[in-house]
């Protein structure tokens, strides 16, 4: 699997995106106190937990803006974007005291990072940080933490890395080791994106040492998840020792062995298949990514199983088998589409790190059944179609993204119209991994060329 795939799916176990530093379905109760032998430890909550502003402010408290946030964080945990930030502005409305004013504000800009909205998301945390010593001590941890990730979305990733490892820090200094570990985790992958690898053998040991001090349960497994995943991506996209992948692997193993939901599972068996797609064992990678998916499918994870479909895609294909592939990546394309606007909308780098190449892959899988099929027949016109009108939902994406907007591709799509006009031809380019086609419509017909 791809560096660039690797990024993608790390935001997707919420451990660095934006919209998931206060969402339930995330590492959201950030200070939840657990216990570990006869001493009570900090450690970032579970999925599926109270969210960040229950545990950052008084449990029981009924005041009127703290109630607002909790209910906007569970739509944030939701999903709901929208009307996470539509309650948080009737929040500001009401928000008289600096320490309210300045939680809220935190809040909304981590809501606007997650729609894109960056700008605006900027101004927001700049007032969250003006008021930042009147916040609560978990807010104040998590000022850096947004900037953070909304420095990720603007692609300055030596200032996410200051601004996690600011976060880790403070962190630190307040006994909350699972909260450092998080903001560790993040500041590292920063760095790996920002393509600066001195020390990376060293920071991954510091980060395992670290993780290793952590109770057992859900926080710690989605940790070991993001952690084995750093490795993973050392070894293949910068030429780490191979020893690392060895640490990858116990990883993956511990995570799922402590793993408390089926999506979390979902994601370190996933892994662990992944390990063996790279190292060529296919029979044992496709094992484990069937459990994957059936384990994404009991979750309700749509954003897991379409991720480990098109794995098993990619290892049927290694296999030689493509009519299978072929089945896989349908199944993934499928998975994909109705989470694809929400995706390019609110997670940086969606269209070229997993959106381009899942299409890439349906239209790769299929040419190649085409070859094998009678020229100009039924079948093969068939099958050339498909690629043709996903090619076409292909472009669409990419426009949503350039332009940040749903509502232009739509209107993009709606324009779209097959013709069929007597001496012109339609012509698709189509950049593959290992070879160049072009597929060719005229006459009513579908040709491709390698």
């Amino acid at each position: 699997m791809s560096a660039r795939r690797s990024k993608f799916v790390s935001l997707s176990l919420t451990v660095l995106a934006a919209a998931n530093l206060f969402s339930s379905s995330a590492i959201a109760q950030q200070t939840t106190t657990v216990q570990a032998g006869s001493s009570t430890t900090q450690a970032i909550g579970q999925s599926q937990t109270a969210s960040l502003a229950a545990a950052a402010t008084s449990a029981a408290t009924s005041r009127p803006v703290e109630s607002i946030w909790q209910a906007a964080d569970q739509r944030l945990g939701d999903g709901q974007l929208a009307q996470a930030e539509r309650m948080l502005r009737e929040a500001a409305a009401v928000s008289t005291d600096q320490a309210h004013r300045g939680g809220t504000a935190l809040r909304l800009g981590v809501v606007l990072t997650a729609r894109g909205q960056l700008t605006a998301a900027r101004e927001q945390l700049d007032q969250a940080r003006e008021f930042e010593s009147m916040l609560s001590p978990g807010d104040r941890v998590l000022v850096p933490q947004a900037f953070g990730a909304l420095e990720v979305r603007e692609r300055q990733f030596p200032a996410a890395e200051r601004s996690f490892d600011e976060a880790a820090e403070m962190a630190r200094a307040q006994d909350l080791p699972g909260i450092e570990a998080r903001s560790r985790v993040n500041a590292l992958r920063a760095r790996m994106d920002a393509r600066d690898i001195a020390g990376l053998e060293e920071r991954l040991a510091a980060l395992d040492a670290l993780i290793s001090t952590l109770p057992p349960g859900e926080p710690t497994a989605v940790l070991l998840i993001a952690s084995g995943e750093l490795h993973r991506r050392a070894v293949n996209e910068f030429r780490s020792p191979a020893a690392l992948t060895e640490m990858a692997f116990e990883s993956f193993e511990r995570a799922r062995a402590m793993a408390q939901t089926e999506g979390t599972r979902s994601f370190a068996v996933g892994y662990l298949g992944a390990l063996y797609e790279d190292a060529g064992r296919y029979d044992e990678a496709l094992a484990l990514t069937a459990q994957a998916v059936f384990l994404a499918q009991a979750a309700g994870s749509q954003d897991a199983l379409y991720f480990w479909e098109w794995q098993e895609a990619r290892i049927e294909r290694a296999r030689g088998q493509l009519p299978a592939s072929a089945a896989a990546i349908d199944r993934a394309v499928a998975s994909l589409s109705p989470i694809r606007a929400d995706l390019l909308q609110s997670t940086p780098g969606a269209f070229s790190d997993v959106v381009e190449p899942v299409y890439l892959e349906y239209a790769d899988v299929n040419l190649r059944l085409a070859s094998a099929m009678a020229d100009g027949g039924d079948e093969q016109q068939t099958v050339l179609r498909g690629v043709r009108d996903q090619l076409e939902t292909l472009k669409q994406a990419e426009i949503q993204d350039y332009f940040a907007d749903e509502c232009v591709a739509a209107d993009a799509e709606d324009g779209i119209d097959y013709f069929d006009v007597p001496g012109a031809a339609v012509i698709y380019p189509i950049l593959l991994a290992d070879r160049a086609e072009v597929l060719v419509e005229s006459g009513g017909a579908l040709r491709s060329f390698s």
